[in-house]
């Protein structure tokens, strides 16, 4: 029994590092922790759009508020569809009926601001998901 749950939690941890390597972004803070996470599988947005700012707060209520800045330091202009990927304190997703695909467009050494509301007060973390438009 030890040794197929050692299995297990070895075939987790690689799955996990192996999904990680595809694209997700992360920036550590000063004490450790992770600032903000961001994904996106395509290897031309990873390099010419970059996150710039990223504040986070609480409402009155309880809900998280996220506000990120990107920029598109390339050359030309780059258009995504984005979405806020929302999970609980333990890491579990927590769905959103509004959480859909918006598009945006940059254009080269633009910014532009975009914000994400949690669907309720559990959802405390949040994954930015960036996926380049066809």
């Amino acid at each position: 029994m030890k040794s197929i749950l050692i299995t297990l939690t070895t075939a987790f941890a690689l799955l996990f590092a192996g999904c990680e390597s595809t694209g997700v972004n992360t920036v550590s803070s000063a004490t450790g922790g992770t600032d903000y996470a961001w994904y996106t599988p395509d290897s031309d947005t990873r390099k010419h759009v970059f996150v710039e700012s990223v504040n986070t707060a609480k409402t009155e209520g309880g809900i998280t508020k996220v506000q990120v800045v990107l920029k598109n330091k390339g050359g030309k202009e780059r258009a995504f569809n984005y979405k806020f990927e929302w999970q609980d304190a333990n890491g579990f997703a927590v769905r959103s009926a509004t959480s859909t695909m918006k598009t945006v467009r940059l254009m080269p050494q633009e910014t532009i601001t975009i914000t994400g509301i949690a669907p309720n007060p559990k959802a405390e973390g949040y994954t930015l998901k960036l996926v380049k438009t066809t």
